[in-house]
């Protein structure tokens, strides 16, 4: 580099002698920071001369080009908007916090006031060499937002693959402008910098960056099969309009991850979205029909198809035309408002009918047909807790251990016993289970309608919570008891020793391969909460017995508490049994791996269809795994939204800003820790834990003193919502697309009262 200048420096200066008209580069001079702290005086001069007012301080390191790492967003920029030697003097401070070489330089430019749209564009994406414009704005006004890497509402993360011809119309001009810059530095990554006021294009920044050496030596990324005309036919073959989301019902980026193995999605299909889904609901007097795929893949991403689950919320009994009615509302409300599609029961589907919802009816449907509805959700709900049906479900879960024992003691063959073990966790785990859960929903609604008439408050909820006792409320404390004695962590294995964080994952070691890992700092003797008996005001009892009645409800105050407590329960307790039998599933294929020597890693590969039918050789096997291994790394370069609502959001797409679900009242403040299953073992006391997702598997968290949680994907309703609830841990579950960025962070405050969260 020529005289030690930064690369930013050397770029602006390229641009500017370009003279292009597409885009403006604001007024700017550089100086070397250490003549700078030592000539104050003489460079402000200069610099009042040169710009008068309104100017930015930019950091020019040498540390920031670097050849193994760009270092972007390391550095701090400081605005002056009334320009005095007082405010350049703590500009200078500011940023000699961070600079620290003899060739760091600092950039004096011109500010620009209050622009439209601020933020940052990378030419492709950083993490992976991937073939997108991605652009991370700010609609606030102020420049600094997105580098700054503060949190805020204003925020956007915007997707735009490259090689299509799609016009994403906010930002036309702007990618024009960066297509001329991409001729300036060719076979380069670029970190652009920019504002956009009044249409015009200002940009503050270009800098390169350096890849990490694994990802120099893939091949070609453009010529990754992203063809606008297979998106087309992929993504809708039906003239119904549709949405797809990765967390509605069944969450399946919660459960499986964004771009999950062939044999957990295969698995998640067999076991719950394609038949036992809509037949578990349907025995709950909901909507009866030919059970429908429910989960469909995209580019190796899993996704509800919106519209078929949205049927199977209806009633039985309602005529087409009520069904379309709804169904169309439904799917407009997701529409308008994506952040709500991981809260379908709780914001956008009604599935009860009070009088407090007649109002948001009469939108939807006429007289008649509101009566009609009314009268079939009424009985549905009815059905539902009467609880005949619920009973069912927890005797078949009940048979679990019995079965389950007798088909590993059997001298079946391992495919034999994996067409056993998958047909007994359908029949006595999945199913049950889905009709379980979907009491538990209903109740949790209910629950929430008390909430919103003011009938009870957030306290009430946290002491309801905190009074149910889980099946894995004990995992802490003989987990702290089994690293003591040989016969303790023999029981605590026979109880737990099948969970795995991520429990559809076969390369996800479970607790009793990894029991040193998962609790090795978990050193403090926790014993099972001291749940006190959950009680209300007379008051609030009454009230809650007068809506009962006035909405035609054939039980009262005592009976719905203690049947909502019950579906919890018994919802987290067959969880955790049917992930046993998903653990023998994986022990099976472990075992078959062996025999045929394909490893364990190899194995997350297949399709369980291919295993179930046992019509395929060794070689044909390998030859599908070799293939699935290439098809799934080229899928991971592939971006998706979380809700798909047009073909053309294969292509464009901004990420959608999840509200969270914030669970506990008050704030902390605590250090960060961003937990992986494969990351070295770690003490995660007093710390705020970030995890991607959730399920029973990671409940070896709370065996350490966390201060609390925050999660990528999770709705209200989830296991780790409810677990928090119970350990009473501040947490928020579901953070979305924001996610990401607070790893960036070292400190955080975890805001539950005002539902915000924000690093220092």
């Amino acid at each position: 580099m020529k005289n030690n200048v930064s690369s930013k420096i050397v770029n602006l200066e390229v641009l500017v002698k370009k003279k292009e008209k597409k885009f403006c580069i604001p007024e700017f001079k550089h100086y070397n920071f250490r003549y700078c702290i030592l000539n104050p005086k003489i460079v402000y001069e200069k610099i009042k001369n040169d710009f008068k007012n309104n100017i930015i301080i930019r950091s020019a390191s040498q540390r920031e080009d670097s050849r193994d790492k760009s270092l972007a967003g390391k550095f701090d920029s400081y605005t002056i908007i009334n320009l005095s030697f007082q405010s350049f003097k703590i500009g200078l401070q500011h940023l000699s916090k961070k600079l620290s070489h003899k060739y760091d330089r600092i950039i004096i430019q011109k500010f620009i006031k209050k622009p439209d749209i601020s933020g940052v564009l990378f030419t492709r994406d950083p993490s992976n060499n991937s073939p997108y414009y991605i652009i991370n704005y700010d609609t606030s006004g102020k420049t600094n937002k997105v580098t700054s890497g503060d949190q805020n509402n204003t925020m956007r993360v915007c997707y735009i693959y490259k090689n299509s011809n799609y016009t994403n119309r906010k930002f036309k001009n702007l990618l024009n402008a960066t297509k001329k810059i991409e001729n300036f530095f060719t076979k380069k990554i670029l970190d652009i910098e920019f504002c956009i006021k009044k249409n015009k294009i200002f940009i503050f920044q270009c800098r390169e960056l350096n890849l990490h050496p694994n990802l120099k030596n893939k091949k070609n990324l453009d010529s990754i099969n992203i063809l606008e005309n297979k998106m087309k036919t992929n993504f809708l073959k039906s003239n119904e309009k549709t949405i797809y989301s990765n967390m509605a019902d069944w969450n399946p980026v919660e459960m499986l991850g964004d771009k999950p193995s062939k044999l957990a999605i295969s698995l998640y299909r067999e076991l719950i979205t394609d038949k036992i889904w809509s037949l578990s609901r349907q025995k709950y007097a909901y909507k009866k029909e030919k059970p429908k795929k429910l989960m469909h893949t995209f580019y190796g991403s899993p996704y509800i198809n919106l519209r078929t689950d949205l049927r199977s919320f209806l009633p039985e009994g309602l005529d087409f035309k009520i069904e379309n009615k709804l169904i169309n509302e439904y799917l407009k409300v997701v529409q308008n408002n994506k952040a709500k599609h991981d809260k379908i029961e709780f914001e956008v589907v009604n599935t009860f009918f009070t009088s407090d919802d007649i109002t948001y009816f009469k939108s939807i449907l006429n007289k008649k047909q509101i009566k009609k509805y009314k009268y079939c959700i009424t009985r549905t709900i009815k059905k539902i807790f009467l609880g005949y049906q619920f009973e069912k479900d927890i005797y078949l879960s009940s048979k679990i251990d019995g079965k389950l024992n007798t088909i590993k003691s059997s001298k079946l063959s391992v495919v034999k016993k994996i067409n056993l073990l998958i047909s007994l966790c359908k029949n006595n785990g999945t199913m049950p289970f889905s009709g379980v859960a979907r009491c538990a929903f209903v109740s949790t609604i209910l629950l929430n309608k008390f909430l919103k008439l003011n009938i009870i408050n957030q306290k009430d909820i946290l002491n309801f919570y905190r009074n149910i006792n889980l099946v894995t409320n004990e995992i802490s404390f003989l987990a702290a008891k089994a690293k003591k004695s040989r016969k303790e962590r023999l029981k605590f294995i026979n109880l737990f020793g099948h969970l795995r964080p991520s429990t559809y994952d076969i390369n996800s070691l479970n607790y009793e391969e990894n029991f040193r890992y998962y609790f090795s700092y978990s050193n403090i003797k926790k014993i099972p909460s001291n749940h006190k008996n959950f009680n209300l005001t007379k008051n609030k009892k009454k009230k809650i017995n007068t809506f009962l009645k006035k909405n035609n409800f054939d039980f009262d105050f005592d009976y719905f508490f203690t049947f909502a407590k019950k579906t919890i329960i018994h919802r987290e307790r067959i969880k955790c049994d049917f992930s046993k039998i998903i653990n023998e599933i994986f022990s099976c294929l472990i075992e078959f791996g062996k025999r045929h020597k394909i490893s364990r890693k190899d194995l997350e590969n297949i399709n369980i269809k291919d295993i179930q039918n046992n019509i395929i050789n060794k070689t044909e096997l390998l030859k599908r795994i070799n293939k699935e291994k290439s098809l799934r790394e080229e899928n991971k370069l592939i971006k998706l939204p979380d809700v798909i609502s047009s073909k053309n959001d294969f292509l464009n797409f901004e990420l959608v800003q999840a509200r969270g679900n914030y669970i506990g009242t008050g704030n902390i403040v605590g250090k960060l820790i961003k937990f992986h299953p494969n990351m070295e073992s770690k003490n995660l006391n007093n710390s705020i834990v970030l995890i991607d997702r959730a399920d029973p598997g990671y409940d070896f968290l709370f065996s350490f003193k966390i201060k609390g949680l925050i999660t990528k994907y999770g709705g209200p309703n989830s296991h780790m919502a409810i677990r928090c609830y119970e350990e009473n841990v501040l947490a928020c579950i579901g953070y979305g697309a924001s996610f990401d960025n607070l790893s960036k962070s070292k400190n955080l405050v975890l805001d539950c009262d005002n539902k915000k969260i924000f690093n220092f």
